[in-house]
């Protein structure tokens, strides 16, 4: 009889358990999550000229759970700078340090991978586990990238925390639709149409839903951006602000990019280096990442930012760049 009890017991807490775990799955997987941090966890202010920029919350780690990936987790760990790294660095260079600041957007911060997973972690683990030039007994790759960032809000942001970093090299990861929008002009479109849709989002939590209203609200604010003021003066804008930029002579910089850019703005690009020793222009369409549909290297057809493999591929490409390039950084 005991043994009957005993029995009845450890199958009421298997079944207890199941239960459990189904309910912590289902909440789990209803999680919807539009943007990688979530509004209330980003210090969004006025700052200077720029109403809506915005900056992760300091000292946190988030999850970015999203139903569609499978068996990962991404995860951001934001140090005390509001910077997606793993730790904080000090702010004055120690000697025999190589330091580096990582410039752009999304594809820059590292969304939907860890941390650690992204091309800037994975660039710093390459250049100190071979440390090719003697010169150099450690380097350093500061992340200041930002999702949704244009050229002006990469610009601000380098102000406002990279600059007191004193870097020997910025690597700015540029693609064209960074020069083609204008954060200031198409914030309030966008998430008004966000705010239109907010009650088909609480009735359908599917995080591919999100996705799509997100890329949505983003096109249509671009698109009336581009309907009200030509393509051209658009990239002149932000041309004009990477002109101003102000860098030591000791600084250099690096613009890469694995992507084609459009015409407009490969011409500036060009002409800006010509004009500048101390800039750069790696345009990798070499890049196995080139295969932009493969879903080896991205998270398409759902979203099309680099997962893990993708950084992978982006750390190794500039990583092999360095190394051959003795003009940005001098070994002797």
């Amino acid at each position: 009889m005991k043994k009957i009890i005993l029995a009845i017991i450890f199958v009421e807490i298997i079944f207890i358990c199941l239960i459990a775990y189904n309910i912590l799955k289902i909440s789990h997987t209803n999680t919807i999550n539009v943007a990688p941090i979530k509004k209330e966890e980003i210090i969004s202010k006025n700052d200077g000229n720029l109403r809506y920029f915005y900056e992760p919350g300091p000292n946190q780690v988030k999850n970015d759970y999203r139903d569609w990936i499978k068996d990962y987790i991404p995860r951001y760990t934001i140090n005390s700078d509001t910077l997606n790294e793993r730790y904080d660095y000090p702010v004055e260079r120690q000697k025999g340090v190589f330091r580096i600041i990582a410039l752009g957007d999304s594809f820059t911060f590292g969304y939907l991978v860890k941390t650690t997973d992204n091309w800037v972690e994975k660039l710093e683990n390459k250049l100190n586990s071979s440390l090719w030039c003697p010169k150099y007994r450690k380097f350093e790759v500061i992340n200041i990238g930002m999702r949704g960032y244009d050229v002006e809000y990469v610009l601000a942001r380098y102000e406002k925390r990279g600059v007191k970093y004193n870097p020997d090299l910025i690597i700015w990861y540029a693609k064209s639709d960074n020069f083609t929008q204008i954060n200031e002009k198409t914030y309030e479109n966008k998430h008004r149409y966000l705010d239109q849709v907010n009650d088909l989002l609480a009735k359908n939590k599917s995080s591919l839903l999100g996705v799509r209203l997100n890329t949505e609200a983003n096109e249509q604010a671009i698109d009336l951006l581009h309907k009200n003021m030509r393509l051209d003066l658009i990239i002149d804008y932000q041309a004009n602000l990477v002109k101003k930029l102000q860098l030591p002579s000791t600084t250099k910089l690096l613009f890469y990019n694995n992507f084609n850019h459009i015409e407009l703005v490969n011409n500036f690009l060009k002409d800006l280096v010509k004009n500048n020793k101390n800039y750069f222009v790696f345009n990798d369409s070499n890049s196995v990442y080139n295969d932009y549909y493969n879903k080896k290297y991205t998270y398409a057809p759902i979203d099309f930012h680099p997962n893990k493999q993708g950084h992978e591929i982006i750390a190794e490409d500039i990583y092999r760049y360095l190394k051959k390039a003795e003009f940005i950084i001098d070994c002797n």
